[in-house]
């Protein structure tokens, strides 16, 4: 929270300029970072209930989804390479996530 007042207060003051698209995927890019911070305030709510351990899991699934909402909101243009080395990449992350919850 901390961070966010900080970085308000940079760019109120014009310290950093942003320059925004006025489009629908600048609008969707938004919207995927309202999830990472939906995320976070997910795993923070979820340590007390299930511990700091399962939590930090949980929320590393995230990225599974954004990946592919990014790529499908975005429109992107992956070839056929480059989605299955991302699809490796992503069974890592699910697979490291379910071998690390059994391994309390």
């Amino acid at each position: 929270m901390a961070l966010l007042i900080a970085l308000v207060n940079i760019i109120g003051r014009g310290l950093i300029t942003l320059t925004v698209k006025d489009s629908p995927q600048s609008q969707i890019a938004g919207m995927g970072i309202g999830a990472s911070a939906t995320a976070l305030i997910i795993y923070l709510f979820s340590v007390k209930q299930n511990g700091v351990t399962n939590a930090f899991i949980y929320s590393q699934l995230c990225s599974v989804i954004s990946t592919f909402g990014g790529i499908w909101f975005l429109h992107e243009e992956k070839s056929k390479r480059e989605m299955t080395y991302i699809i490796i990449g992503l069974i890592f992350i699910v697979g490291g996530s379910i071998l690390t919850s059994f391994a309390k």
